[in-house]
């Protein structure tokens, strides 16, 4: 059995994966997919979920290929060469640096909303930047003890939601919804689970235990799917699918839809303390998240470039998106909803590719297979190209949308 047996260093990682997967962008998922009715929301959010747990699994099957390369940009120079460690190591770096940003500027401007005295948002970048180096440069042991107490935090404060909006809830006319709409959540549903950035550094925390390792996995994957699945009912059954500050209205805005969401709530509902409850998740979603990325990108770096000191790859990895949470460049919204973009190319094409290398081309043997055949292995580009072409699609206008 999966669960059997577990220890609380196994569900400690389970909740690290969790947190990692969990964002602030959850807050948002309603308006994404729940506009496609519940029935279809619902089945979309399990399509994204088994195909991210299939790649997640294939990606623990590609690292133990190499025990000595725990980093897939070097599982990708070695099996796809040097434009395969680009593309890689660009893709993710890239991808991360911009989420960090995001994550440096979201927890600010939270915690500045709530200050007893008025600074400079800059300072406060610096000063929750080097909060945030500070606590990565203990590794992931203290890592995942802290994040335990986090992930404590973040599920009292989403049971406080649903227990204060769940009373207001009543099934409508959102059961179908537009159907039409779900083409474009594909991207959203799926990228959803993205907690692999986190694998490299858990398998020797885990110390190359296949089984709990395995069992940390599907754990911390089905803790968001739950969490997502109920707040997308809870919010998709509190308001009406059409007219004035419904479902459909809020989600055609072209901006501040969370901030609309909560006024029309507020305002309508009576809920006490429906913002600083929304404040508080969103804080607790981006930190975990924040911890989680920040380990797995100065794992990476030490791997590329062979740097021993931890304080060093940690330092590489928040100067960066701390120059980019500053400077707030034009078009840094933009650039961040290509991520899906990037995610299906460096968990979907190329794990597929080095695994089909591995087994087929080289007869390499890993301490896990993923129960796929060649089939299986083209399934999991082919979808991850078609999400390619939705985002891509989507950005220009010619997919329905609300």
């Amino acid at each position: 059995m999966l669960f059997k047996n577990m220890n609380t260093k196994t569900v400690g990682t389970g909740l690290l994966i969790a947190g990692t997967a969990i964002g602030a962008g959850m807050l948002s998922l309603p308006l994404s997919v729940g506009v496609g009715g519940l029935i279809g929301a619902s089945f979309v959010m399990l399509l994204g979920f088994f195909y991210m747990l299939s790649t997640f699994f294939l990606l623990l099957e590609i690292l133990c290929y190499q025990e000595d390369t725990m980093s897939l940009s070097g599982l990708s120079k070695q099996y796809l060469g040097f434009w395969g460690e680009v593309i890689s190591t660009g893709g993710f770096l890239c991808l991360l640096y911009l989420a960090s940003a995001a994550y440096i500027n979201g927890a600010t401007d939270l915690i500045g909303a709530y200050l007893p005295f008025t600074t400079d948002i800059s300072n406060l970048q610096m000063a929750f930047t080097l909060m945030i180096g500070l606590i990565c440069s203990y590794g992931v042991r203290w890592i995942e003890l802290l994040n335990r107490l986090l992930m404590i935090l973040l599920i009292t404060s989403f049971i406080c939601l649903v227990y204060s909006i769940a009373p207001h809830a009543s099934i409508g006319d959102n059961l179908i919804g537009e159907p039409s709409f779900l083409i474009r959540t594909a991207p959203i549903a799926a990228f959803s689970f993205t907690s692999h950035i986190i694998l490299p550094s858990i398998i020797p925390y885990l110390k190359h235990h296949v089984q709990n390792i395995k069992t940390a996995m599907v754990l911390g994957s089905l803790i968001p799917l739950t969490f997502y699945i109920i707040w997308i009912f809870l919010i998709v059954l509190l308001l009406p699918f059409n007219g004035e500050n419904s479902l459909m209205s809020i989600a055609g805005l072209k901006s501040g839809q969370l901030s609309a969401l909560s006024n029309v709530i507020e305002t309508n509902y009576h809920i006490p303390s429906l913002r600083l409850l929304n404040d508080c998740f969103a804080f607790f979603a981006i930190i975990t998240s924040f911890l989680g990325v920040t380990i797995s990108v100065s794992d990476t770096i030490s791997d590329t470039l062979n740097i021993t000191h931890r304080s060093v790859s940690i330092f590489l990895t928040l100067l960066p998106p701390f120059i980019i949470a500053l400077l707030k460049p034009a078009g840094f919204t933009s650039i961040l909803n290509y991520g899906g973009i990037f995610i299906a190319v460096i968990y979907g094409i190329l794990p597929a590719r080095i695994a089909w290398i591995a087994r087929y081309h080289l007869n390499q043997k890993s301490l896990y297979t993923l129960p796929t055949g060649k089939i299986g292995l083209l399934l999991m580009a082919v979808f991850a190209i078609l999400i390619i072409l939705i985002v891509l699609l989507n950005d220009q206008g010619w997919l329905p949308h609300p």
